[in-house]
């Protein structure tokens, strides 16, 4: 379907208003963006400080166009659009152009070693995850810029000025892990979170001899300050770890009953559970992953009582019998009672679509379950490195990579073949309901893997980062962030972009140095073009 917003200057005296004027002019109702080619009509027409909106959902398309101009001829009122306010689509990926940057807004990915102050440098490995107003990005790996170490910076990106900021630590002696690649990473769910994640395990470099099994919980404030907190480590084997070395299977076996082995490339899920008495619980699971040298399909759950928020975390494997290929850089959900698992592999398959591997939580064992393909498009094609966001019962499948087994190359160090990725760019719905795919008609502009992508509260989603190249051994990597609306955007977003955008790139750069302005007041946003104003 598709979403028309339309800002005129004035209310123009043409047809449209005569259709308009036949409808109830106070109207207003909630708007769906659904993908399904069903038509929908939605109206608000609700003057809200002179802007009238009108949503018009037909067929799988969602744009939005401002400020059409209504000139008049001899015959009839022709409504005249000028380039700048051509339609926008806005449930089409499009990268994101960061303002007053102009090495990050390079579309074409570029192998040379060149990055700005302004914006995070290109990686892969990485976490990102969103509030209202900002998209934040965690750790990563760029053997470009620095070879021996993964990052240990949190950017965020402020959603209204298209600016990113360096995030700094609340307390520089507790710094961040240097293992922050292929780690894991959920919201916080409680009444008093705010801006809080768990992290769990991930890889220093080299990759999988550096490897961990630590849980921490960050904070980032309304500064930008980030908090760090240690929530649970392998108490026992805390001498191993610290030597960095990786867990064997004669000493992992010892720890099946105290804590989750040292790991990488895993799936987190997070809720609260409430247990046999009643009493509220964060849960937390994890699923498959490596060491770095041996691939599982392990179920861990760890779980402590909300009303005792600094007790210990007590951790089980729920899966002790039965087997399945072991699965790295995969991606799962909660449903009921049920973790959905999508894709994902090891080096030597890749976990296909036609059917998805779910773990039954109440009866601890996995189940295969077939799924329903697109009567068009058939199944997506399996892959790893992939990411996902979930939305009600949908979750979306973004890009990814599969082996190309057809195009291997030479090791130039070692007598072995490399094969080389098949990067994809396309965007799959599941309905967790129903276990039907349904292919989206958007793709992602650059592909990518080993990328990160997040939900906004207000349905936009965000990926960032990841590599581009199909050689596994260069890796070309990029930092550009890619997004597309999963539903209508609200008034106050159409308002406040449209205020942006109508100013001078001078005055924007005196407001966004000036005053702290984000989506979520845009009070304080009409406020700085006021001040702004006044003191030109």
């Amino acid at each position: 379907m598709s979403i028309i917003t339309v800002f005129p200057t004035q209310t123009p005296t043409c047809s449209l208003s005569a259709f308009l004027r036949k409808k109830q002019r106070r109207k207003n109702t909630t708007s769906s963006l659904e993908l399904n080619g069903e038509n929908h009509v939605t109206e608000t027409l609700n003057p809200v400080r002179g802007f009238r909106r009108r949503l018009v959902t037909v067929g799988p398309i969602l744009f939005m166009r401002s400020n059409q101009k209504i000139h008049k001829n001899s015959s009839q009122d022709v409504p005249v659009i000028s380039k700048k306010n051509t339609p926008i689509l806005l449930n089409n990926f499009k990268i994101v152009q960061i303002f007053d940057c102009k090495i990050s807004n390079k579309i074409i990915p570029s192998r040379r070693l060149e990055c700005c102050n302004c914006c995070p440098i290109a990686r892969s490995g990485h976490r990102i995850f969103a509030d209202f107003d900002f998209i934040y990005v965690l750790g990563g790996y760029n053997y470009a810029f620095n070879n021996d170490k993964t990052y240990t910076d949190v950017w965020r990106f402020n959603r209204l000025t298209n600016q990113w900021q360096q995030c700094s630590l609340f307390d520089q002696k507790n710094p961040l892990p240097n293992t922050l690649a292929s780690f894991s990473l959920v919201p916080v769910i409680s009444n008093n979170s705010q801006n809080e994640i768990f992290i769990f395990g991930g890889t220093g470099f080299p990759f999988g001899q550096k490897a961990t099994s630590k849980l921490h919980k960050i904070k980032i404030d309304v500064d930008g300050k980030i908090h760090l907190n240690l929530e649970a480590e392998n108490q026992i084997n805390n001498e191993i770890e610290n030597e960095n070395l990786v867990y064997l299977p004669d000493n992992q076996n010892l720890l099946e009953e105290e804590y989750p082995p040292r790991m990488y490339g895993h799936a987190m899920c997070h809720r609260i559970e409430l247990n046999s008495d009643g009493s509220p619980y964060q849960v937390i699971y994890l699923a498959g992953g490596t060491s770095g040298h041996i691939y599982n399909m392990d179920i861990w759950r760890m779980e402590r009582p909300c009303k005792i928020p600094n007790s210990p975390w007590k951790a089980k494997l729920l899966n002790r019998h039965g087997f399945e290929p072991g699965r790295y850089r995969l991606e799962a959900v909660l449903h009921g009672q049920k973790i959905f698992t999508f894709g994902g592999g090891a080096p030597d398959f890749c976990a296909e679509f036609n059917e998805v591997l779910v773990f039954n939580i109440s009866e601890r064992k996995f189940e295969h379950c077939p799924t329903i393909p697109d009567s068009n498009f058939g199944f997506p094609l399996g892959r790893k490195c992939h990411s996902l966001v979930q939305l009600d019962d949908d979750v979306y499948i973004i890009g990814g990579c599969r082996d190309n087994l057809e195009q291997q190359l030479q090791h130039p160090h070692h007598h072995q073949l490399i094969t080389k990725q098949q990067l994809l760019n396309d965007v799959w719905r599941f309905n967790l309901n129903n276990l039907k795919w349904k292919k989206l008609k958007t793709n992602l502009p650059i592909p990518v893997y080993f990328h990160s992508s997040t939900l906004t509260k207000d349905g936009c989603v965000y990926v960032f980062g990841g590599c581009v190249d199909e050689d596994p051994l260069s890796q070309t990597r990029v930092n550009c962030l890619q997004k597309f609306w999963l539903k209508p955007p609200s008034l106050r977003y159409f308002a406040s972009n449209a205020l942006i955008e109508n100013m001078e790139i001078n005055q924007k750069r005196r407001i966004f140095n000036n005053f702290d302005i984000k989506l979520s007041d845009s009070e304080a946003l009409i406020s700085a073009i006021f001040k702004a104003s006044v003191a030109a």
